[in-house]
C-alpha cells in the first residue's frame, strides 16, 4: 500500500521570519564590518583598512547579486512549470553570472595585491564578513525555529 503524502499547510510567520534573512545579513556583514575594521585598526594598524573596505562592499554587492540572481530563477522556474513553458535562464547564463561575479572579485583582489600586500590581507578579511554573518544567521534561525516552533 502506497504511503500517503500529509499535506503541509503554510506558516505565515514562518514565511515573515525567514523572508527577512537577507536583510539580516547584510546587516550583520556591516556591523561585523565595523567592529573587525575597528579590531583590525587597533591590532594592525591602518594599512589594510582600504582592503578590508574594498573587500566588504564587494562582498555585500556579490552577495546582493546572488541573492537576486537565485530569487529570479526560482521564480522563473516555478512560473514556467506551471504553464510548462521554458525559463527565462539557461545554465550557461548562470554559469556566465558566476564567472562574472568571480571575475571582478579576482580584479580587485589583483589590483589591490599589486599595491599593498596589507591592503591584500585586508581585502580577503572582508570577503570573509558574509560567511562569518551567514554563520550568525544559521545559529539564529535554529535558534528562533526552536524557541518559536517555526
Amino acid at each position: 500500500m502506497p504511503e500517503q503524502q500529509q499535506e503541509v499547510s503554510p506558516n505565515p510567520a514562518a514565511d515573515k521570519f525567514y523572508s527577512g534573512a537577507e536583510r539580516r545579513v547584510i546587516s550583520l556583514v556591516l556591523i561585523l564590518g565595523v567592529i573587525v575594521g575597528i579590531m583590525m585598526a587597533a591590532v594592525a594598524g591602518i594599512k589594510p583598512l582600504p582592503g578590508f573596505a574594498a573587500g566588504l562592499v564587494l562582498s555585500v554587492v556579490n552577495t546582493r547579486w546572488l541573492h537576486k540572481t537565485s530569487q529570479r530563477a526560482a521564480a522563473s522556474l516555478a512560473a514556467n512549470a506551471l504553464e510548462g513553458n521554458k525559463p527565462w535562464f539557461t545554465g550557461m547564463s548562470l554559469a556566465l553570472g558566476l564567472v562574472l561575479r568571480l571575475t571582478l572579485v579576482s580584479a580587485a583582489g589583483y589590483a589591490i595585491f599589486k599595491g599593498s600586500r596589507e591592503g591584500f590581507y585586508g581585502f580577503l578579511c572582508g570577503l570573509a564578513m558574509p560567511i562569518c554573518a551567514l554563520f550568525a544567521e544559521a545559529l539564529y534561525e535554529s535558534w528562533v525555529a526552536l524557541r518559536r516552533g517555526l
